[in-house]
């Protein structure tokens, strides 16, 4: 999940941009907050409305498959958590994750 955010960021900040990563605590106790941030040239409004559909591409054709993103969203939804991606420069994509994990489900953890 953060791993496509990342490569993502690095693509679209190219060669000699900049793409942070981060961790925090957002005021609800409940969730923890990835960032993934660049400084690439952004998503226009239609990527961005778009981006979560798989193979839609806002790059040049031939550069990525489209599926970062719509990959990202699923694997955050799969676990209970969602996608934010900010408007403008730098860009932004944000990952709310629940800081607990379920007892049940595809994700929970063995019995020991």
């Amino acid at each position: 999940l953060i791993s496509e955010l990342i490569i993502n960021g690095v693509e679209a900040a190219g060669a000699d941009g900049q793409v942070e990563v981060g961790v925090e605590l957002p005021a609800d106790p409940a969730w923890i907050a990835v960032r993934v941030r660049d400084n690439g040239p952004g998503f226009s409004e239609e990527s961005r409305r778009l981006c979560a559909i798989p193979y839609f591409s806002g790059r040049p054709a031939g550069r990525g498959l489209g599926m970062g993103l719509p990959v990202a969203l699923r694997l955050a939804e799969d676990h209970g958590g969602r996608l934010e991606i900010s408007r403008g420069r730098p860009t932004t994509v944000s990952v709310y994750l629940p800081r607990h994990i379920e007892e049940t489900g595809p994700y929970a953890l063995p019995a020991a």
